[in-house]
């Protein structure tokens, strides 16, 4: 059976209804998956590109995505850390059923940048409960589970009841149909990224015209057809790098560079640094964290989403929520008109 490559198989673990990664992110290129997932920053920017719109997100803001939502993730300048909660498909059908939901990003955008939004049902607040989720998720004490999923309940109750997440009528037929054919030519240029592939040449394999593609690619991932095929290059390139003594000019070529230079060009602009740079890099006994650090990869090279949650992100966000003092001064993280409710 051929696996589709852009999107993402999301594994969970018995008992927990979210996955929680902390991590530090460079980007991500247009995939999705079946289960909706919120984004958190904990440090730096970063440009969340999701259902053809741009979502710039700075310290402190989130962003939900819902399930089969397309979607892409970009470091704007700084170093990007952030919180990834995942749910868990079943347990997200449990709660809403079969209907689809919608996120209110806009409204959600203007409260989280609005001085006048406080209290419990304000967006800030719902970094306490992300930061009790990851502690609950790290520490692994005693009843975690139970903890983690009346967590989880209280952070979506907080997202609908302030109106930012709702039902909405199943997808019409067209916006399906649209959705189906972007996610199938996504699929193809991960399949056929090494072929001197074109717009005209992916149109006319599956079936769409060539101007709808040039005018829908953009909108749905957030960047031309040909900064798209030249990220899924580059990312595709980086296990031969990493465990292979190939030369840089052949690995150009078996990953569908026309030339070295043009790979060296796509592999700087996309991470700072030269492909023997991050060769050599890699090969020093502690490393770089970069890049990508929020890509790990199948033995056929493609991308897919890994836990980090090192020691180091994890005290990160303990620190900024003061997660600790909450915990030893045995605030009650459940009562919502308690310490962690407030603005």
């Amino acid at each position: 059976m051929r696996v589709q490559q852009n999107y993402r198989q999301v594994q969970f673990e018995p008992n927990i209804p979210v996955n929680v990664i902390v991590r530090r992110m460079n980007y991500f290129c247009a995939h999705w998956h079946n289960q909706a997932e919120l984004l958190y920053i904990v440090s730096g920017s970063a440009l969340i590109h999701v259902d053809g719109e741009d979502c710039p997100l700075r310290e402190g803001e989130m962003m939900f995505v819902c399930g089969s939502e397309i979607h892409s993730i970009a470091r704007s300048r700084d170093k990007c850390l952030l919180i990834i909660l995942q749910f868990d498909a079943e347990f997200f059908r449990s709660l809403f059923g079969a209907e689809p939901c919608r996120f209110n990003r806009g409204a959600f955008a203007r409260d989280q940048s609005s001085a006048a939004q406080a209290g419990f049902f304000s967006p800030g607040s719902l970094g306490l409960l992300l930061s009790a989720i990851v502690w609950e998720y790290s520490k692994r004490q005693p009843g975690f589970t139970f903890f983690i999923s009346s967590l989880a309940l209280r952070l979506l109750g907080q997202l609908i009841r302030g109106g930012y997440l709702t039902l909405e009528p199943p997808l019409t037929a067209p916006r399906y149909e649209s959705i189906r054919r972007m996610n199938v030519i996504l699929d193809y240029i991960g399949d056929h990224y090494r072929e001197n592939i074109t717009l005209q040449s992916i149109a006319r394999e599956v079936h769409v015209s060539y101007y709808y593609l040039s005018r829908s690619f953009k909108e749905v991932t957030g960047m031309s057809f040909r900064e798209h095929l030249s990220q899924v290059r580059v990312q595709k390139s980086l296990p031969a790098l990493q465990s292979t003594k190939d030369s840089i000019h052949n690995i150009a070529l078996a990953s569908g560079f026309p030339t070295a230079r043009s790979y060296a060009g796509a592999f700087q602009s996309r991470y700072g640094l030269t492909p023997a740079e991050y060769r050599r890099a890699k090969q020093r006994p502690s490393g770089i964290d970069e890049p990508p650090p929020s890509v790990t990869f199948s033995p056929d090279g493609s991308p897919s989403y890994a836990p980090a949650n090192n020691a180091d992100d994890l005290e990160r966000v303990f620190a900024m929520f003061d997660t600790a003092a909450m915990y030893a001064a045995r605030a009650n993280i459940h009562n919502p008109y308690g310490s962690m409710g407030g603005g």
